[in-house]
């Protein structure tokens, strides 16, 4: 017992009882199966008048390996804190009353609300992101693809909401007043503050700038852009294709057409538009190299196995030569006939690398000399110079 009390400390918390004890003794709690899982702060809810309630925290992280700070500690209480209002209020049947076409699903319901308001407190973690499994208590598949929906749902509303001015606790109200998971789908909708029309804003939630967003969320953002009446206009969804294809990441020509196709399946799928995204690759390659129009529609048809790299950014076409013709490729299997074919179609290239040859020659030399051995650095040398200087132009 004195162990005990020498790991636990006591104080309030708003009127609410709280003990703090260190990482050992949680681990203990674990251990007998009194706290689960990678909690380090839960509350301990009377059923009974008579039966105490009250918040446990730890102080430290688990197995005691770090010090969790005061505001660690503060966003956990905070949370638990929640539960605890969320419990007097249904013993005193105040809340709003759960529905639901089992106990099963009534249940997953109530804690998912709980949690969900909690998690707006607790601000260390998104609702938006928190594991469905944390938010239901739930194994049901059913349960949990409705709760997910949900989730999903709610967290658009917010994400939204809050790029036009407003804070996710201006949902709390709603989501303690729901009683059933479309229930709080609708009044988070309703409460949302959702433009007329799609804007980059709301692309950038729905799409994202590498389109991952709708490929995660792709019901709920369905669900929200048909609900909220949202339009999505083709000119709308082919200007953000821009930010989608000019994504630094996308080099080779394979990659650029791949996420070319992924992306007006999006704007189909969430506009009803067709967008000409190999108008937009053009555009795109044309901006980040200085090229024109027919040398941009070349590059980027090159075939998939093409070993072409195209420079996310250039000041010049003298710029991009450099950083489109590698001296370290060009004797590698096609690469002289894939740089030829190039030199042959693009006449702003060709003229540009006639500019720079000597100068990618040269620094190509120097790297080769600085990677290799003197003996295998000279046989590169010898075999990249002469290809380098055989492309005509």
């Amino acid at each position: 017992m004195s162990a005990t009390r020498d790991n636990v400390s006591y104080a309030l918390r708003g009127g609410i009882p709280e003990l703090r004890t260190g990482g050992p003794f949680m681990d203990r709690l674990k251990e007998v199966g009194i706290v689960h899982g990678d909690a380090q702060a839960i509350a301990f809810m009377g059923n009974q008048p008579d039966e105490p309630a009250f918040l446990l925290t730890c102080t430290e992280a688990l197995g005691g390996r770090a010090i969790i700070t005061e505001e660690d500690n503060r966003r956990k209480a905070n949370h638990e804190m929640n539960h605890l209002v969320f419990h007097f209020l249904d013993m005193a049947g105040k809340d709003a009353r759960v529905t639901g076409s089992s106990p099963e699903r009534e249940k997953a319901f109530g804690h998912f609300r709980s949690e969900g308001v909690s998690y707006i407190f607790d601000s260390s973690v998104g609702f938006a992101s928190t594991p469905i499994g944390v938010l239901t208590y739930s194994s049901n598949p059913e349960i949990n693809r409705e709760a997910q929906l949900t989730r999903d749902v709610v967290g658009l509303c917010m994400q939204i909401s809050g790029r036009m001015g407003g804070v996710n606790e201006d949902f709390i109200q709603d989501i303690m007043n729901s009683t059933g998971f479309e229930d709080m789908r609708k009044r988070c909708l309703y409460a949302a503050s959702f433009p007329e029309v799609m804007d980059q804003q709301v692309l950038d939630v729905f799409i994202g700038k590498r389109g991952g967003n709708f490929r995660q969320k792709k019901e709920a953002i369905k669900y929200v852009a048909q609900s909220s009446g949202m339009t999505a206009p083709a000119g709308a969804l082919e200007e953000y294709g821009k930010t989608v294809l000019s994504d630094s990441a996308l080099k080779r020509p394979k990659e650029l057409r791949k996420r070319a196709l992924e992306y007006a399946e999006i704007a189909r799928e969430l506009g009803g538009a067709d967008v000409n995204t190999g108008r937009i690759l053009v555009d795109v390659i044309s901006e980040r190299t200085r090229v024109s129009a027919d040398t941009a529609k070349y590059l980027v048809s090159l075939p998939d196995d093409a070993l072409l790299d195209i420079p996310t950014t250039s000041a010049s076409l003298q710029e991009t030569a450099r950083g489109l013709f590698w001296y370290t490729r060009v004797s590698q299997p096609g690469v002289r006939e894939l740089y030829q074919g190039i030199l042959d179609n693009c006449p702003d290239l060709a003229e540009a690398f006639r500019d720079v040859r000597e100068d990618v020659i040269r620094a190509g030399e120097e790297r080769v000399r600085k990677d290799l051995k003197p003996e295998h650095a000279e046989k590169v040398i010898a075999s990249g110079t002469d290809v380098m200087r055989s492309l005509r132009v």
